[in-house]
């Protein structure tokens, strides 16, 4: 027969699980990374929902001043990786059953320095419990790779940073179905890497090709779906814009060119294809695969 101490003991227990019930039920969170597979120095996106099960209205705000989001994010080796700063989130009242979605750069408060695989989860405050709400962990992989191409440069005067010596690399990264091309900005001296973006899958078929202008901005075209080809550029600030698509018409390939004022970078050969008009949708059913990701 039992004891009544074991009995106490386990009606307590019992009790603190049902108490911890309401609880957990407060806000309801998910958290949702842009991607996988990351290359180091390469921003991490996140999307955190939250769902305000309390049953009543809440003023969002952090603890003594501080944000009511945050991340916790544990290294390759297991440990947890210190933030770099605290955000700095303006409070608003979330309403009782409403949907609350944003996204965060985890980037910005956290640096991902190492290869390996990362944990990543949000951290939810709920001010009128003071209790921490943890969401869904996500893992983020990251990979290097060494640059295929580089160039020296210095920055123009008149922008910031003028007279640094920086550099461009381009590297390829390669995964189980595609490759994907990247640009980074590194500092010369240094080494530090201060922007990695993906440029995007990139069809090996034809050789991507690069160049600078006279502002020292970088220039790359590639094939980023079959026969179509990506016009982009990054920087000295480490900045990429999409100039625009090119088609190639059978063996007519696009070919990036200095332009007849010996200062500009454009593109001859094949055809400007914009994947948004109606013309390009054409009167049939036209393959996913023709259409270049994200637009």
């Amino acid at each position: 027969m039992s004891s009544p101490r074991f009995s106490t003991l386990c009606l307590l227990l019992l009790l603190s699980v049902f108490a911890a019930v309401p609880a957990r039920a407060q806000f309801e969170t998910q958290l949702r990374l842009n991607k996988q597979n990351y290359l180091v120095g390469e921003v991490v996106e996140a999307t955190v929902t939250i769902i305000n099960r309390s049953g009543a209205d809440v003023v969002m705000g952090g603890r003594n001043g501080q944000s009511w989001l945050s991340f916790e994010v544990n290294g390759p080796d297991g440990s947890q990786v210190p933030m770099m700063r605290s955000r700095a989130d303006e409070t608003f009242v979330f309403k009782a059953g409403a949907t609350y979605r944003r996204k965060v750069l985890v980037t910005d408060t956290h640096p991902f320095t190492e290869y390996g695989n990362y944990g990543v989860c949000a951290l939810i405050y709920h001010p009128s419990s003071q209790q921490t709400y943890q969401s869904n962990r996500m893992r983020a992989t990251f990979v290097d790779s060494k640059a295929f191409w580089d160039k020296t440069f210095g920055v123009p005067m008149g922008m910031p940073n003028a007279g640094q010596i920086r550099r461009y690399d381009l590297v390829l990264v390669r995964d189980t179905q595609h490759t994907y091309l990247y640009a980074r900005l590194v500092d010369q001296n240094t080494n530090i890497r201060l922007a990695t973006y993906a440029m995007g899958p990139c069809i090996m078929v034809a050789n991507p090709q690069m160049t600078l202008d006279s502002s020292n901005t970088l220039h790359v075209l590639f094939m980023t779906v079959p026969h179509t080809y990506a016009h982009m550029t990054m920087d000295s600030q480490g900045k990429v814009h999409l100039v625009g698509y090119h088609k190639e018409i059978k063996s007519n390939r696009p070919q990036l060119v200095v332009q007849a004022d010996q200062r500009t970078i454009g593109v001859t050969g094949g055809q400007v294809y914009d994947p948004n008009s109606p013309a390009a949708a054409g009167p049939a059913v036209r393959s996913v695969g023709d259409r270049p990701p994200g637009l």
